[in-house]
């Protein structure tokens, strides 16, 4: 046979296509890596995947600022509402009935002939009144609404640029990035530049709005979602490449200002499956970053910068009231353990 190699030749070996270094670029995409900015979220290990779910839910309820409106408002808009809702489907379903029931007396007191007739007469007029609709319909189709004749669109091209656009990750606003570390998520969020809108919120407005929703209605938002922290750059993780991406966040956080403006810092640092990394050479790395007149204060600071390293890569961001919101740990700040401290 043809593809069979011959008795003392080599077979020879395949190289690799266009979709295997396609695939390969896709996966390195869909992993964590430097350059996002997005959330690191915390969940309970094995419910990984119903977590995306739920924590996109909850962003992209909070970044369309749907999650700031008081629930107890709309329980009692939506319960009257229904309530009133159903009364007219009643009064609706009765007056019906009543109708019903009386077309149906007049019809026996009739007789067979003209109730024939009659019945007849109601289905004409109802086709032809069908028949009309769908003239009007065809009409309507063919002329546009200026009047003039419009080429048929093609709806299989329709379907396939809405599939493709909807199966383009790049083109959604929050999307999951493979950690591999059990019990820690990424949603990456894409920049304000890159969706062209300046009104919209960073990662650090919508974990806030979140964080006080908690606070203000105790009420839990997801089911297996523990921690969400705001995220503004990722790096590669070691002191040097920190030192060169986190520059330029930091000082938008920590401007140069008068020293009666100064605020008051603290560097947390957590590592996850990293063991290689000296933990206070990473902690000074940032902190040296800060300028003056700024002070770092560790019992009760006014901003909190986050160090989070996954594996290798390294993950920053800065909150506000970081011990006064139990960490950004939402189910702590719905429990009642954590209202009994604040009273």
């Amino acid at each position: 046979m043809a593809g069979t190699p011959q008795p003392g030749q080599k077979r020879a070996k395949k190289r690799p296509g266009k979709y295997l270094s396609h695939c390969s670029k896709r996966r390195k995409e869909m992993e964590l890596r430097s350059g996002l900015q997005g959330f690191l979220i915390t969940c309970e290990g094995g419910k990984e995947r119903i977590s995306i779910r739920q924590a996109i839910q909850v962003l992209e309820r909070f970044y369309d600022d749907r999650g700031e409106e008081k629930a107890a408002g709309n329980d009692t808009e939506g319960g009257s509402s229904g309530r009133t809702q159903e009364i007219d489907s009643q009064n609706n379903k009765a007056s019906t009935y009543e109708e019903e029931q009386g077309s149906d007396k007049d019809e026996q007191l009739k007789p067979d002939n003209q109730v024939s007739s009659l019945n007849f007469e109601a289905a004409s007029a109802r086709s032809s009144d069908s028949e009309k609709e769908d003239e009007d319909e065809a009409t309507k189709i063919s002329t546009g609404a200026t009047g003039g004749p419009i080429k048929k669109a093609n709806i299989e091209s329709l379907l396939e640029e809405e599939i493709a656009d909807l199966r383009d990750v790049k083109q959604a606003l929050f999307a999951s990035v493979d950690t591999g570390c059990a019990g820690v998520i990424f949603i990456r969020m894409l920049s304000k530049d890159a969706v062209n809108e300046t009104s919209k919120k960073g990662p650090g407005e919508v974990v806030q709005a979140v964080v006080e929703n908690c606070v203000e209605f105790r009420k839990p938002l997801t089911r297996f979602c523990l921690r969400f922290l705001p995220i503004e750059v990722t790096c590669y993780a070691s002191p040097e490449e920190v030192k060169k991406m986190a520059h330029a966040c930091l000082l938008r956080h920590f401007p140069a200002v008068d020293k009666e403006k100064a605020f008051k810092f603290a560097v947390v640092y957590e590592a996850r499956a990293n063991t290689s990394l000296d933990r206070m050479e990473m902690i000074n790395a940032v902190a040296k970053l800060i300028p003056e007149p700024h002070s770092v204060d560790l019992k009760n600071p006014d901003k909190t910068i986050l160090v989070q390293v996954v594996k290798t890569i390294c993950a920053i961001g800065v909150v506000a009231n970081y011990k006064h919101f139990a960490k950004y740990n939402i189910r702590e700040l719905t429990s009642s353990k954590h209202q009994l401290k604040e009273s």
